[in-house]
């Protein structure tokens, strides 16, 4: 998660310049959740595990790829009923939760 996090501050910096998100810390995140989930049997990494799918549907909204937005707001309803953002996304992609 660390150097995912370094590599979104990337991002951060890309996006901020050219209004796009190039996706530097993707495959990190993506190789830090399958770690996260096996190891999360006590819920003491939901906060990590919420904040890599968001890092992750922020990027495909960059892409245009709601499909794969809308799945990844759904993991985190499926963790975090009450998020705010994840609802309002769904509600705005029309995904029913």
């Amino acid at each position: 998660m660390g150097r995912a996090n370094i590599h979104s501050l990337l991002d951060k910096y890309d996006n901020d310049k050219t209004g796009k998100l190039p996706g530097h810390a993707k495959p990190f995140f993506e190789q830090a959740l399958p770690v996260l989930l096996e190891t999360n049997g006590d819920g003491s990494k939901n906060s990590l595990i919420i904040s890599a799918y968001n890092y992750l549907a922020n990027y495909y909204v960059s892409i245009g790829d709601n499909t794969s937005v809308g799945e990844y707001m759904l993991k985190i309803i499926a963790i975090d009923p009450n998020n705010e953002q994840a609802r309002k996304t769904l509600d705005i992609l029309k995904i029913k939760y």
